[in-house]
């Protein structure tokens, strides 16, 4: 991904982000992703940038996080923003997004430990419970039980 292609994205990004505050503000914000597919998308996401910033300390800054997440695990950081951020439509995903989260998670769990799970599933909840009032979810697919930890709600 060139510098530009990072700049558009980034800018793309701010852009959903504002009209999705602006609907919001309006009430009439459609949610395309469960909150569950949130947390989910959440917990992949930040795995990946907690291995990317271990294995790769020096190009941090340099190489862009999707090229990492796609070369080593074949995980789309774009399809983990949108289930995020909520923008996209739902009907126009070929893998239903629960396999998908699922399957990325999998990839994942042999190569991160108890503490950057539970890290993860921390600020998965804390966003969600800023974003949606959202009840702790559960993540999809079997958890191994070296990296099991629970949480409950505030």
């Amino acid at each position: 991904m060139t510098k530009f292609s990072e700049l558009l994205c980034s800018i793309l990004l701010i852009c959903c982000t504002i009209l999705i505050l602006e609907a919001r503000n309006e009430g009439e914000l459609m949610y395309y992703f469960s909150a569950e597919q949130q947390f989910n998308a959440w917990v992949v996401s930040d795995l990946v940038k907690q291995l990317f910033q271990k294995w790769n300390p020096e190009e941090a800054n340099t190489k862009p996080l999707t090229l990492f997440a796609e070369q080593h695990f074949h995980i789309s950081i774009d399809y983990l923003f949108s289930i995020i951020i909520n923008i996209g439509d739902i009907e126009s995903i070929e893998q239903d997004p629960q396999d998908m989260l699922s399957s990325y998670l999998n990839i994942l769990f042999p190569f991160v430990t108890r503490d950057m799970m539970k890290a993860s599933m921390q600020n998965a909840n804390e966003y969600l419970l800023k974003e949606r009032d959202a009840d702790v979810y559960q993540l999809f697919g079997y958890l191994p039980p070296l990296l099991s930890v629970s949480f409950q709600k505030k």
